[in-house]
């Protein structure tokens, strides 16, 4: 939020996966003109997230969280 606009930032709520949340933004985001996004995840989500955009054609740029909530690939593979 440093720097944008409150009325700037577009949320999707509904999705509960990462393909149906992106699929979501996609929709919000034509519905208002936007034609790229930008993903922020965690870093160890970053690759499969950013994989899933250029699938669905999404013109996607990575912004990945500082730090991560899962220490390990083993607390990380239930995700």
């Amino acid at each position: 939020k440093q720097g944008v606009k409150e009325e700037d930032i577009l949320i999707e709520t509904k999705s509960l996966f990462t393909e149906e949340n992106l699929k979501n933004a996609k929709e919000v985001g034509i519905e208002n003109g936007i034609r790229t996004y930008t993903i922020v995840s965690d870093p160890l989500h970053m690759k499969r997230a950013m994989r899933i955009a250029k699938h669905i054609n999404i013109e996607a740029y990575a912004s990945p969280t500082p730090t991560s909530a899962y220490k390990t690939l083993d607390t990380e593979i239930p995700f």
